[in-house]
Parts: structure tokens; C-alpha cells; sequence
């Protein structure tokens, strides 16, 4: 039984399951009720109406165990849920288990609440992401800040003030491209030139290690 939870009350059921997002038979399924022992699911994106997966909070198939999850793509921005460790009353995951960690367009990190139960968190569950060279298209070309291309890593925009050091004047704001990790920026980007056929990244020296290396050539990322 892949469970670590055992539920011996209709209270303990609603207390620790509704709200959550759990597995069912395998699949992500959001708890948004429940009735005695039994809990009422639906498959992500949840919508009111939607018909209900019926089953005891104690059932074979129901995984209450925390999900991995990491990077989420949303429409022009992806963001990394950490886990929040001292908030442990709830099953699976939930708003109040989960930070949503983000770098705006100035560069600067900041820490929300979990943004949506909709198709973009399925898929971060399901591990369902573009490709490294897509992400990097899309963020270069589009209006999109991020894209994730696995739970770990993420290319990220940001913009960057240019000043008249004469004058203390705004020129322009600068586009510049890191490589993040887990929310972080852990390398800069690296133009095509003549020596270099195609676009890629230098490893910050904190960051260029063999661990990070090796991941990263499993999605075809360009180190230089």
C-alpha cells in the first residue's frame, strides 16, 4: 500500500485530506469534500460540477504522501513550490504546505502562496515540460519572464537598469538571460558567436560542479 497515513476518525479524514491535492490510482486529484471516511475527488484542473471520484480515505488507491513537485509553468512565468516543513496537519499538498518562490523581472526573489489547482501543476506533477531549447526561444522572443524545462531548472529574463554615468540618467533597461536552479540563478547566458555555433551558459564557479553538470547535459543545456 503505498500510504504512511492511517485515518481512524470522519474528522481526522476532513482535517488532514480536504484542500489537498493527492494521488489516486496514480494520478493527480484535488480533495474538495468529504463525507464520514469517505473523500470526494477530482482530476486537475478542478472545476465545481465536475463528476466525483468517490473513495475511503483509507483506500489502497489514495497516496497521501507529500508530492514532489519544483518547477510550475504558468502562462509567462514559471515559479518553484517549496515545501513549507512546519506545516505538516495536511496530507499530499495544499496552499498552506507550499511557497511559491519566483524572481520578477527585476531579478529580486519573492515568496507567495500557491497560485492555481489547474492544468500547470498537473503537469509539474506529471513531470510534463518543454524542452530546454524551447524554453529558451519562448523567454528570448515572447513576453514570457521564465520557463522551466524540469522540476529543477528554469531559464529566467530579467531586466537591468543602464545608466548614463555621467548624468545619472535611465538609457535603457537591459534584457539579460540567467540559467536558475530551484528558484536561484546559477549561471549567465552566453550568446552564439563565431566560436560558439549556438546559444549557452557559464556556471557561476559556486554552482559549476559536477552535480549540476551532469543534469543539465540530460536536456541538452549548452555549457561553456
Amino acid at each position: 500500500m503505498d500510504k504512511d497515513l492511517l485515518f481512524t476518525s470522519p474528522k481526522d479524514v476532513s482535517d488532514r485530506l480536504e484542500g489537498c491535492i493527492l494521488k489516486y490510482k496514480g494520478r493527480p486529484v484535488y480533495c474538495y469534500a468529504s463525507d464520514g471516511m469517505n473523500v470526494y475527488l477530482s482530476e486537475l484542473p478542478f472545476k465545481e460540477g465536475t463528476e466525483a471520484i468517490i473513495c475511503n480515505g483509507n483506500s489502497k488507491h489514495l497516496n497521501t504522501k507529500t508530492i514532489d513537485v519544483g518547477y510550475v509553468n504558468y502562462r509567462r512565468h514559471c515559479s518553484y513550490i517549496l515545501r513549507i516543513p512546519k506545516r505538516q496537519i495536511k496530507a499530499g499538498i495544499c496552499s498552506n504546505s507550499l511557497a511559491n518562490k519566483m524572481r520578477n523581472m527585476n531579478g529580486y526573489s519573492r515568496i507567495g502562496t500557491l497560485e492555481s489547482y489547474g492544468t500547470e501543476i498537473r503537469d509539474a506533477i506529471n513531470n510534463v515540460y518543454p524542452s530546454y531549447f524551447d524554453c529558451l526561444k519562448e523567454v528570448k522572443k515572447s513576453k514570457d519572464s521564465s520557463r522551466a524545462f524540469c522540476k529543477d531548472y528554469a531559464v529566467v529574463k530579467t531586466k537591468k537598469p543602464v545608466y548614463d554615468y555621467t548624468t545619472g540618467e535611465l538609457l535603457e533597461m537591459k534584457e539579460e538571460f540567467t540559467l536558475d536552479c530551484q528558484g536561484e540563478p546559477i549561471g549567465e547566458f552566453v550568446p552564439s558567436s563565431e566560436f560558439l555555433p549556438i546559444d549557452g551558459f557559464k556556471l557561476y564557479q559556486e554552482h559549476n560542479h559536477s552535480f549540476n553538470i551532469m543534469e543539465l547535459s540530460k536536456y541538452g543545456v549548452v555549457l561553456v
